[in-house]
């Protein structure tokens, strides 16, 4: 059996949709590749567009994360994510929730 807990949240933490720490018991670990969208999965070009991008990657990574496993993103503990355009940080902080449903 699986158990997930996930450390009190601090203001930042809460602000940036992120567990300060995160103890896991039981289950399997999934690693994942990295992820890049240049066009979405209907096949639409996407490139240079950050917000579908960013949909498009969670969209797959939860995909990946079901085939290995059974799981979804609300089961993620840790991500590295690499926005090459400082603008839009904020933006995906905005949208990370919105994309892993039971963890804002």
């Amino acid at each position: 059996m699986k158990r997930v807990e996930y450390l009190e949240k601090n203001d930042i933490a809460r602000k940036n949709t992120f567990s300060p720490a995160v103890v896991t018991e039981g289950g399997r670990v999934v690693w994942l590749s990295g992820q890049i969208a240049l066009r979405d999965e209907s096949g639409k070009d996407i490139s240079g567009q950050f917000e579908p991008q960013v949909r498009t990657i969670f969209s797959l990574m939860d995909k990946t994360i079901k085939k290995a496993g059974g799981a979804s993103l609300t089961d993620l503990v840790t991500m590295t994510v690499y926005v090459t355009d400082t603008r839009y940080l904020e933006r995906f902080v905005e949208i990370r929730p919105r994309n892993i449903q039971g963890r804002q």
